[in-house]
């Protein structure tokens, strides 16, 4: 009877041991499936940003584009104004002369600005 009842004794024990095992084991695979979902997660907020931001970024680099346009067309215009005056003996007005100057330091921070927005889409 003894015998019997010190393997009754074992035999419980190591069930319990393994059921305590099987718990931990489901508790650690629920885990690892709430880490999982949670990293899904921010998965999907990253890649919404990084949508929103190269929208933003192609805004800026089409106003870059159009103010380079608007500035050479403008300095298009200022080069006719100055050989017309040229042509009839005359200096072209002061006030012109520093638009010129501005639009063309514009003209060249938009085309670097632009070559600095293509490095960035570049990386996403």
């Amino acid at each position: 009877m003894n015998t019997q009842k010190s393997v009754y004794n074992r035999l419980f024990k190591e069930s319990a041991t393994e059921l305590a095992s099987h718990n931990v084991e489901l508790a650690l695979v629920d885990d690892i499936q709430k880490m999982y979902n949670a990293a899904g997660k921010e998965l999907t907020t990253a890649n919404t940003a990084s949508k929103k931001a190269i929208a933003a970024i192609e805004e800026v680099f089409t106003a870059y584009r159009q103010n380079a346009i608007k500035a050479n067309e403008t300095l298009g215009k200022i080069a006719e104004l100055k050989k017309q005056a040229k042509d009839l003996g005359l200096e072209a007005p002061a006030n012109v002369l520093k638009f010129e100057e501005e639009l063309t330091a514009n003209v060249k921070n938009s085309q670097a600005k632009m070559a600095a927005i293509q490095n960035a889409k570049k990386q996403f």
